[in-house]
């Protein structure tokens, strides 16, 4: 499914809008934005770059609190709802 601009969401869920944005991180070149689904409990970021435009959603396999983006290593760092460090490899992204 895409949206307007052309954008893959291809999750259900988002096209209805459902969930909030609850934590954002940049780097250089983009901007994560936490999402939280409220149906299936899993966490999603949506990617934009600095002129607001879509460039990746990514469904987690995970609900996640927060979280952080390392450039230099590719990785993005989460904490789970139990204390739970989890490491996502973004190499295909950053």
């Amino acid at each position: 499914m895409l949206d307007k601009k052309g954008f893959d969401i291809g999750y259900a869920a988002m096209s209805r809008r459902i969930g909030i944005h609850y934590d954002a991180q940049a780097t250089n070149e983009l901007i994560f934005s936490l999402r939280k689904n409220g149906q299936s409990g899993n966490s999603y970021l949506r990617v934009y770059d600095w002129e607001g435009i879509p460039k990746y959603g990514i469904t987690l396999d995970r609900e996640i609190r927060e979280f952080s983006i390392q450039e230099k290593t590719k990785r993005l760092y989460a904490i789970a709802d139990e204390s739970e460090v989890l490491v996502y490899d973004l190499s295909n992204i950053l």
